[in-house]
């Protein structure tokens, strides 16, 4: 590991630990439960939140109108064919 690797791993925050001030974090690189106090949150913000359902929602929409137009081309072919 050189000296300007990453030092981090990504977790998620679980709860407190019970005696102690640290908090229970499960470290998706181990898989194991860790105890810590250096912990850095990465919240978003309910705004944020917000426009990525937007555009998923946006995003499932248009893939439903490709489909139907290619339903829809795909019927006006076959119906030529016949």
């Amino acid at each position: 590991m050189g000296n300007f690797d990453e030092k981090a791993d990504l977790g998620l925050f679980i709860g407190y630990f019970l005696t102690s001030h640290a908090y229970r974090i499960y470290n998706k690189r181990l898989m194991t439960v860790e105890e810590s106090v250096h912990v850095i949150f990465d919240e978003l913000d309910r705004r944020n939140i917000q426009i990525l359902k937007t555009r998923a929602e946006e995003d499932e929409q248009s893939i439903s109108l490709e489909k139907l137009e290619i339903c829809a081309e795909k019927q006006l072919v076959d119906s030529q064919n016949c």
